[in-house]
């Protein structure tokens, strides 16, 4: 299943190989997922992804508005508030 993303097709198991560690667990700064919005929506669209996101998200509420702003700016909200994994992310 493919759904495109600002001219991208992202699809589930797109994480780039970068993001594990030898342990398979991902070993990414948050911050650095936040700052790239391609990498945001491919991990919130990903179950490890999702995971990571919801387990690692500050509760910064300024940080939350920011990103809220650019996923609704690009219209990116709403296929991620239907996707299975990326609807809890949202949420």
């Amino acid at each position: 299943m493919y759904d495109t993303f600002m001219g991208l097709h992202a699809s589930r198991g797109n994480i780039p190989n970068w993001i594990y560690g030898r342990n398979g667990d991902i070993q990414v700064d948050i911050s650095e997922v936040i700052e790239d919005t391609d990498l945001f929506v491919t991990l919130a669209r990903d179950k490890k992804g999702s995971q990571f996101i919801q387990q690692k998200f500050p509760n910064d509420r300024e940080l939350c508005a920011f990103l809220f702003e650019c996923l609704l700016e690009s219209d990116l909200i709403f296929p991620l508030s239907k996707d299975v994994f990326g609807n809890f992310v949202i949420q």
